[in-house]
């Protein structure tokens, strides 16, 4: 439940609140702030294990883990000749979004020689962008030429479907999608329309509707 400013009224002591999640927009009203009351959340530590989830996604897509696993354990084949994996190795990529869980991202991403491109709806200082290593550009670019695209945006009214149809229909042919951060920020209608016609792959933590529906046509897609 948020701390409204009704139920602030009851807790006149009231001097800290701590979340042990990420992030405190729902709990923690502007009334919080405006009678000084000091906030702390797991924001940090829950960042940089999502930016290691990202990860852990970009390379199990990449060198199609799930499938190969699957393959060994269950049809017990060990090889085949057209067998094929990809690497993060040397790519470029995009994140759109540049708060803390891609900041960590980023920071992973150096060891693997790649090409960074951020969109980010407000500059990003010099300093900062040369901190990171990171180039900073518009979002078609992003979709247009980056071989893997990391989503990191908070969802609100301006974010919602964001992610639509124009943009899935310049995105890279065979570009990985990762999206770790909200369902609705992406049109899922149209990116699974893109995904059934072969235009990309995807990696998703998060969708539209929560738990996922067990009809959902994303369910039988093998990208």
């Amino acid at each position: 439940p948020a701390l409204t400013p009704e139920l602030l009224d009851s807790a006149p002591n009231l001097k800290l609140l701590t979340h042990l999640g990420s992030s405190v927009a729902p709990v923690a009203t502007p009334a919080v702030f405006e009678r000084g009351i000091k906030v702390i959340s797991g924001f940090d530590y829950f960042s940089k294990s999502t930016a290691e989830g990202v990860i852990a996604y970009m390379l199990a897509a990449l060198r199609d883990i799930p499938f190969f696993n699957d393959r060994l354990k269950n049809k017990k084949i060990w090889h085949e000749e057209n067998d094929y994996t990809d690497s993060v190795l040397y790519k470029n990529i995009g994140i759109v979004g540049f708060g803390g869980v891609a900041k960590y991202v980023v920071k992973m991403l150096q060891n693997f020689d790649v090409n960074i491109k951020v969109y980010n709806r407000s500059e990003i200082p010099a300093d900062v962008k040369n901190q990171y290593g990171i180039t900073q550009c518009p979002i078609d670019e992003v979709f247009s030429t980056c071989d893997i695209i990391s989503l990191h945006l908070p969802y609100n009214d301006g974010t919602h479907h964001m992610i639509d149809e124009r943009l899935l229909s310049i995105i890279k042919h065979g570009a990985l999608f990762v999206n770790t951060a909200r369902g609705a920020i992406v049109d899922e209608d149209a990116m699974t329309r893109h995904l059934e016609k072969g235009d990309l792959n995807a990696a998703l933590d998060v969708y539209g509707k929560e738990p996922i529906d067990m009809s959902s046509p994303l369910l039988d897609l093998d990208n």
